[in-house]
C-alpha cells in the first residue's frame, strides 16, 4: 500500500502554478547568477546572454506541448530579456540611458 492510495492528489492547477514558479525561479537563478559575476565577464560576454538567452525562451514557449500558462510565463521572460539587451547595450556603449526608464517602456 502507497501512500497516495490514501491522499489521492488529483488538483491538477495547483500542479500548474507549481510549473510557472519553477520556471520563474529558474529564470531568477540566471539572473542572480549572471548578476553576480557580470563584472568580470568581457563586454561581448555581457552582449551575447541577453539574447541567447531571450531565444532560448522564445524557442522554448512556442512548443505545442506546453501549458498556457506555461506560455505566458516564458512570454513574460522573453518581455524581461528584451529590457534587458537594451539596458545592457546602454551600459556597455556609455549611452546615458537609464536602465529604470528602459524597464517602464
Amino acid at each position: 500500500m502507497q501512500i497516495r492510495d490514501y491522499y489521492p492528489f488529483r488538483n491538477t492547477l495547483f500542479i500548474q502554478h507549481l510549473h510557472i514558479f519553477s520556471y520563474v525561479f529558474m529564470a531568477l537563478s540566471i539572473l542572480y547568477l549572471i548578476a553576480a559575476n557580470w563584472l568580470m565577464l568581457p563586454d561581448s560576454i555581457q552582449l551575447i546572454i541577453p539574447p541567447v538567452i531571450l531565444l532560448m525562451t522564445a524557442w522554448v514557449s512556442i512548443k505545442k506541448t506546453l501549458s498556457e500558462g506555461v506560455r505566458q510565463t516564458l512570454h513574460g521572460i522573453c518581455g524581461l530579456m528584451v529590457g534587458l539587451s537594451l539596458a545592457v547595450i546602454g551600459q556597455v556603449y556609455q549611452t546615458g540611458a537609464d536602465s529604470y526608464l528602459l524597464f517602464l517602456i
